[in-house]
This record gives C-alpha cells, structure tokens and sequence, in this order.
C-alpha cells in the first residue's frame, strides 16, 4: 500500500544510505534535499527500513524506520445493494477508509463522484471515525448497460494528506423482460407456434428465466429445439439483447373442446423482474357427433339408408351407439321410435323397453347396443 519512501537528512551528514529491507539502497549526499525510495506491488512484504548516517570523521550509525501504510477509501452499495437505476435517486452508499480518519464537519462538497451523468451527492453522514454514508441524486436518463461508480475523498475530508479514490461499484439497469407474444392460438394435431424472450437491460450476473406450461396435455414448451424439451433461457452479462425463442407445441386428445394453457415465466437473478405469460389456445381437431353402428360385432358404420326389417319376425335387430369423441362429462342418448306403431326400440334387453343410453368419460368410445322389434299389424 505503500507508494515511496521519502528521507529528508535533518543536519549535513557526509552522505545518508538508505536500505530496504537491506535488499537495495540509494544514498543521500551532503545538500541533498531527500531520497525517494518507489515501492511497487512487488514490495508488498517490505516494512522495515535501515537508515545508515555517516559521519564527521567516518563514524557511522544505523537504527531502523516501519513503514505506515497508506490511506485507501473503499466503497460499498448500502440500499439498495446492488445499486439499480430505477432505485437510483436516494439510493445510499457508505465511503470507510483506512489508514487515515475522516475531519470534523464532512459534508456532501468533500465528495465527487465518476459516474453516470446526472449523478451527485444529496447528503453526507459520518457514521463513525473512517466511516460516512453518502446519499446520492439522480436526474439522468435511463441506461441499458451496467454502469460504475468510483468516489474521491477530498484532502480536506481526512486527517491524512492527498485524495482518496474508491475503487468502482456496479449500478445495473433498470430490469426488465420483454415477451414478444401475449397469446398464441394452435391446431390440435398441427404446427407450433414461437415467441421470443429478451432482457431490457444488463445483468450483472446471469439472469435465467424458466418457462412452463399450467397443462402440458394441452400444450408444451421447448427453449431449445436443438436438444427437445428444454425449460430455460440463459442471459449473461454479454448475451442479455439476444432474443431467445420459446416453442410451444399443441398436444392431441380425444375430446372434440379446444384447449386453454397458460405458459409462465420465472425470472432468476435479475434484479427482482418478471416477465409476462402467453395465453394458448388449441383448437380441437374432432367433432362431437353420434356414431351409429349396424353391427355391434363388426362395428360396420351405417350408411344414411334405414335398416331393413321384417314384419313378423321373431327376433329383434340390434345396432351399436357410440360417441365421436371424449365428453368432458356425462353423456345420455335417449332413443325413441317416431312410429311405435311400425317398430319399437329397447335399450336394455333385460328389463326391456328402456330408451336411455349413458356414455361416461371413460365408456365414450364403447359401442352400446339398442335392438329395434318390427311391430306386426293387419295392412
């Protein structure tokens, strides 16, 4: 921490040898103002000096010097922390230093800052000796870039001498996430459909944002075609303005009502943002009709001609019932005949003449047998 070592000779010895560390010197002649020792990181372990004087008549002493450290100032985000634009204004940061202390009555004017324009400080708050916090203004512009800030102390803010410079803290962007889609409408049985996802600003760090779906039988979502069903988009520092496409693809089933899901996004490490969801709708690809078979056993479907039947006949003539497509709850079929006079229809052999069949989520797609019994008359 140290910058150079300066001797300044108090009377007119004959020469002055200064050693460090008693690894390298430089002497001091008779009139000479001083010597000036540079330390650079190298020298980090050096804390002892070794002055030699050489005297009238060649006498010589020695006696040794420590080396003080010099005074730093460092920085620290306060509230909030990290320092965000949009909370910017007001925001907080505390200056501490070493090596030296602050002067009675620090005020905001012993401060400058290096930072975005329009920045400056409202107040300054000693909290302790080598402690001050600094509340900051902002009346600049929106930025999308992470930006820095470094303080300067001044020389008459501290009991040592020369300013003092912070090292630089990170302000980041406003967050945000823009979603290029707010719904996407899909085919049963057909294509996807895409949509983009972008940060407004710079992460400091890496953002992610984690995609899902609230009913994947209805529709899913993939972040990386390349590798199928992947659920996440990464932004870094240096690829947070690249658009990220999310594909969603429409699921099949076998009820004949379109499709409602909901895609989701979980932003993570980004500065508390969140990020709009995209409403999909599947349109069905089947139709809700009554199928009717001729045969129960073969499940032959019948064409638009009637069944044939014959008066007099012993037996009756079943046919099936089934439903086109999954109901989303219970289904009833009531049969009837529009002449009970020509031919009467029963649902239930066993009890007989019942005209009700009942199809279920679970049974739609199960054939259910009617038997029609050609009535005999006198014409």
């Amino acid at each position: 921490d140290l910058d150079y070592l300066r001797i300044t000779p108090v009377f007119d010895p004959d020469t002055v040898a200064v050693s460090v560390n008693n690894a390298t010197s430089t002497t001091v002649a008779s009139g000479m103002d001083y010597a000036a020792y540079n330390l650079n990181t190298a020298d980090s372990a050096i804390n002892t000096v070794a002055v030699a004087v050489a005297g009238v008549g060649g006498a010589t002493s020695t006696y040794m010097l420590r080396l003080e450290y010099r005074p730093a100032a460092a920085i620290a985000a306060t509230n909030p922390s990290p320092l965000t634009e949009v909370a910017l204004d007001g925001a907080t940061v505390t200056v501490e230093l070493s090596h030296t202390t602050f002067a009675a009555g620090v005020a905001a004017s012993h401060f400058a800052l290096d930072g975005p324009p329009g920045l400056s400080v409202s107040s300054a708050v000693a909290t302790g000796a080598t402690s001050t916090v600094l509340t900051l203004g902002y009346s600049g512009g929106d930025f999308d870039m992470v930006r820095t800030l470094a303080v300067t102390v001044a020389d008459s803010a501290h009991t040592a001498s020369g300013a003092l410079t912070t090292e630089t803290v990170d302000i980041a962007p406003t967050p945000s996430v823009s979603v290029s889609r707010a719904s996407l409408t899909l085919t049963e049985g057909g294509g996807t459909g895409t949509y983009t996802v972008v940060l407004g600003g710079q992460p400091t760090g890496t953002a992610t944002v984690r995609v899902t779906s609230t009913d994947a039988n209805v529709a899913t979502v993939d972040t990386d075609a390349a590798t199928g069903l992947q659920d996440t988009l990464t932004f870094t520092p240096t690829t947070w303005n690249t658009a990220r496409t999310v594909t969603v693809a429409p699921q099949d089933d076998d009820d004949a009502v379109d499709g409602m899901a909901t895609i989701n996004h979980a932003v993570a490490n980004y500065g508390g943002a969140t990020a709009s969801s995209v409403s999909v709708t599947v349109e069905d690809d089947e139709t809700a009709a009554i199928v009717i078979d001729a045969d129960p056993s073969t499940a032959t479907v019948v064409d638009s001609g009637p069944l044939a039947l014959a008066e007099g006949a012993t037996s009756s003539t079943p046919y099936a019932v089934r439903l086109s497509a999954q109901p989303t709850g219970t289904v009833t079929v009531r049969v009837s005949s529009a002449d009970p006079d020509a031919a009467t229809v029963d649902t239930s052999a066993a009890t007989g003449l019942q005209d009700t069949l009942s199809f279920t989520i679970g049974n739609w797609d199960t054939a259910q047998t009617a038997w029609l019994t050609p009535v005999d008359d006198t014409d």
